[in-house]
C-alpha cells in the first residue's frame, strides 16, 4: 500500500558537499513516486520550503536560497538544499510529507559549519537527537505554511494584473490611433476610396478588440474575487486560531487556580500540624508538673524511701490523628485507575464488565483505611479525543469540589507496557 511508507536519511555524500550549499537527504521507505505527495520542510516552526500540486514554494526570508532535488521526486527522493548557509541556519528541522490522510515525519539538526545525523520522531530513537514538538509549534507551522501557499498565489494573481494592465493600455493606445486615422480618412473621403475601405476593416478590427478588451475585463473581475475569497479564508482560519489559543489561556488560568487553591489547603494544614505540635507540648508540660507533684507528696508522706517517686495516675496523651485525607487519580483509559482505587480504599476489584465500562466525569468513593477517612477520585480519560474543552473545563471544577478540602496528593496510573507519546509528554 502507497500509505504505508517511512521517511529515512542517507549519509553517503553529505561529507563532500561545500559548507554553503548543504542538503538533507531523506527519501521514503519503500521507494515510492513522491510526484503527488505534498512535502514541507520547517526550520524550527517557520516553513522553509512548500511542494504542492507539483510546485515548489519558497519560505519568506529563502527566496533563492532553498529548492527541491524535483528530477528525483519519482524514485521518492524528498531532500531539501539549502545554499548559502550561516550561523543563522543553526536549528532544528522537519520534513513533513503527506500522502492522502497518512502523514509522516523526520526531525534533523543542523549545527554550523556541520550537519548532525537525521533520526526519525519515534519512540525507538536515539533521545539525545529527539525533539518532541509542542501544540503550540505545530500550529505555528501550520499558519507558516498557509502564508507560504498564499503568498505565492497573491504574487502570481498580481503578475497576472500587471500583465492585463500592459494589454489594457496597448489597447488604449491603439484605439487612439485608430480615431486619429479615422479622422484623416474622414477628410480624405472623396479622393481616397481605397483608403476609406482600410478604415473599414480596421474599425472592425477594433470592434474584435473592444469585444475581447471586455472579455478580459470580466477575467479580471472573476480572479478579484477569487482573491477576495482566498482573503476570507484566511482571515476565518486566523480568527479560528487566536480562538484557540483564548480557550488554551483560559484553562491555563483555571488550572493555576486549583494550584493556588491546594496551597491554600496545604498552610491551613501546616497550621493545623502547629497547633497539635503546641498543644501537644502543653500537655508534656502539665505531665512533667504533675510528675514533680507526686513526688513531692511522696517525700512528705515516706521520707526516708529512696525509691524514685513515680507518677501512679498518669494520664497517656495520644495525639489525635483524624485526617480527611483525599487522593486524585490520574491516567489515560485502561490503565487500572478504577483497580488501584479499589486497592488504596481495601475494597474488592469489580467484574470484567464493571472493569471495561468508561467514566465520563470525575467520581468519588470513601472508606475508612485504618484510622484514616480516605476519599478516592476517580478522573476520566483527559486526554481523550472525544472530550471537549468545555468537558475538560466542567469535569477539572467537579474534581476540584469532590477533593475539598484538597487535593493531598495525585497519583499518576500507568499501566506496565510500553508507553505512548502522550503518556510521555
Amino acid at each position: 500500500m502507497e500509505d504505508d511508507f517511512k521517511l529515512i536519511q542517507h549519509h553517503d555524500d553529505e561529507e563532500s558537499q561545500p559548507l554553503s550549499a548543504l542538503p538533507f537527504y531523506c527519501h521514503l521507505s519503500p521507494e515510492l513516486s513522491a510526484v503527488d505527495m505534498e512535502i514541507r520542510w520547517f526550520k524550527e516552526t517557520d516553513c522553509v520550503c512548500l511542494y504542492k500540486n507539483r510546485q515548489v514554494r519558497e519560505g519568506r526570508g529563502y527566496e533563492g536560497r532553498v529548492s527541491l532535488f524535483t528530477q528525483e521526486l519519482q524514485r521518492g527522493n524528498v531532500s531539501l538544499q539549502i545554499r548559502d548557509c550561516t550561523a543563522s541556519d543553526t536549528g532544528f528541522y522537519l520534513c513533513q510529507v503527506t500522502n492522502g490522510n497518512t502523514t509522516k515525519t523526520l526531525t534533523a539538526f543542523r549545527h554550523w559549519p556541520q550537519i548532525m545525523a537525521l533520526t526519525f520522531t519515534l519512540p525507538d530513537s536515539l533521545p539525545q537527537f529527539n525533539r518532541e514538538w509542542t501544540e503550540e509549534e505545530k500550529m505555528r507551522m501550520e499558519e507558516s505554511a498557509l502564508l507560504t501557499e498564499f503568498s505565492e498565489e497573491a504574487k502570481r494573481y498580481k503578475d497576472k494584473e500587471s500583465v492585463l494592465k500592459h494589454k489594457n493600455a496597448q489597447l488604449l493606445e491603439k484605439d487612439q490611433e485608430l480615431q486619429d486615422k479615422e479622422a484623416v480618412l474622414t477628410k480624405l473621403t472623396e479622393t481616397l476610396q481605397m483608403k476609406d475601405k482600410m478604415l473599414e476593416e480596421k474599425q472592425e478590427m477594433a470592434k474584435k478588440i473592444q469585444i475581447q478588451l471586455k472579455d478580459k475585463d470580466t477575467q479580471l473581475e472573476n480572479m478579484t474575487k477569487l482573491l477576495m475569497e482566498k482573503e476570507t479564508l484566511l482571515e476565518d482560519t486566523v480568527k479560528e486560531v487566536d480562538s484557540s489559543k483564548e480557550q488554551l489561556d483560559t484553562l491555563r488560568k483555571e488550572l493555576q487556580e486549583m494550584m493556588i487553591l491546594l496551597e491554600q489547603q496545604k498552610t491551613e494544614l501546616r497550621d493545623k500540624d502547629t497547633q497539635l505540635m503546641e498543644q501537644e507540648k502543653q500537655v508534656e508540660e502539665k505531665d512533667r508538673l504533675l510528675e514533680e507533684r507526686n513526688k513531692q507528696l511522696q517525700e512528705r508522706t515516706d521520707p526516708d524511701s529512696s525509691v524514685p517517686a513515680r507518677r501512679r495516675n498518669s494520664i497517656d496523651y495520644e495525639r489525635p490523628f483524624i485526617l480527611d485525607f483525599r487522593l486524585v487519580l490520574l491516567g489515560r483509559t485502561g490503565c487500572g485507575k478504577s483497580a488501584a482505587g479499589n486497592t488504596i480504599l481495601g475494597r474488592e476489584e469489580r467484574s470484567q464488565a464493571g472493569a471495561s465500562t468508561v467514566s465520563r466525569q470525575s467520581e468519588s468513593r470513601q472508606e475508612k483505611v485504618a484510622v484514616r477517612q480516605v476519599t478516592v477520585v476517580d478522573t476520566p480519560d483527559w486526554f481523550c479525543p472525544g472530550l471537549s474543552l468545555e468537558e475538560l473545563r466542567q469535569d477539572v471544577g467537579l474534581c476540584v469540589r469532590l477533593s475539598a478540602p484538597g487535593p493531598h496528593t495525585f497519583l499518576l496510573v500507568i499501566p506496565v507496557k510500553q508507553s505512548t507519546g502522550e503518556e510521555k509528554g
